[in-house]
């Protein structure tokens, strides 16, 4: 086993760790390699040594955590993160005020630019404040931009970023389904992305949208598909008593019309159901 390279992937995997946590993940991943057995506390620190004055890795320390988003308290913790990873930070901190601008192409030049190190970096929550800002400007901005924070929001590691304003990124995605979801400027992608992002976050107007949906037969039919999927499982399911009660409601009224509703209501939150049971069951992100 070399120590160096496992040592930069746990770091790499993680993005930062926390020293002990680094040092105890050598040490069992040593464990399932018998013949290398004897691997102590001081002779990974001297690799981890190694790699910092190789420029390899970097030490933070607690006056430096805020800036590498760090939650941590403990003063006396001790952080690794890749080089080249502070490296992509500084950089887009740089390039992230061009969002700002109010130059449409610098600003789809800025995304464009953050999209092509997707992989390499992370965005942080405070740098995506920044991306969620893009929100507000045209089809093609708002596409990519989407794109960028449904990435870092959905992550099967479990290793998501939020926006750190949440108040702001739902604001701005409401208002989304607003521009979007009217007849004469609709955009299915764009409603479907806003409406799934709303769901990543468990936010209740996943469910208000849906109630809007249920208006009449038709427009249910024609929307249906979107409120099937997993992302927004969570947030249909977590409102159940509230979809309970509206159908109901719509077989109170005996019609052909509002039974079909209510059927269709069923099958959305059947399915939503599968989803998150299956998920807790340890079936991967919930797939049936």
């Amino acid at each position: 086993m070399d120590i160096d390279t496992e040592i930069v992937k746990m770091i790499q995997t993680s993005g930062k760790i926390r020293r002990n946590e680094l040092v105890n993940a050598i040490l069992s991943l040593n464990e399932q390699h018998p013949s290398e057995r004897g691997l102590t506390k001081p002779t990974i620190d001297r690799h981890i040594k190694y790699l910092l004055r190789a420029n390899s890795i970097i030490k933070i320390k607690f006056e430096q955590f805020s800036n590498y988003d760090v939650s941590d308290t403990d003063k006396n913790a001790t952080y690794y993160a890749l080089k080249n990873i502070y490296d992509y930070r500084i950089f887009i901190d740089e390039i992230l005020p061009r969002l700002s601008s109010g130059d449409e192409a610098t600003i789809l030049t800025t995304l464009n630019e953050i999209e092509r190190h997707r992989g390499r970096y992370r965005l942080s929550p405070k740098q995506l404040n920044s991306v969620v800002l893009a929100l507000s400007y045209d089809k093609v901005i708002v596409e990519k931009a989407l794109w960028i924070l449904f990435y870092h929001l959905y992550d099967v590691k479990g290793k998501e970023v939020k926006p750190a304003n949440i108040e702001l990124f739902v604001k701005k995605l409401n208002e989304l389904l607003s521009r979007f979801g009217e007849n004469e400027n609709f955009d299915a992608n764009i409603y479907q992305r806003s409406l799934d992002i709303l769901g990543l976050l468990q936010d209740p107007t996943v469910v208000t949208q849906l109630i809007k949906e249920t208006k009449s037969l038709k427009q249910l039919m024609k929307a249906k598909d979107r409120y099937l999927g997993r992302f927004t499982a969570d947030s249909i399911e977590s409102q159940k008593k509230t979809l309970f009660d509206l159908e109901v409601d719509l077989r109170k009224t005996k019609s052909e019309e509002t039974s079909k509703i209510a059927d269709i209501l069923v099958e959305i939150r059947t399915m939503a159901a599968d989803y998150v049971y299956n998920r807790s069951e340890g079936n991967g992100d919930g797939s049936i």
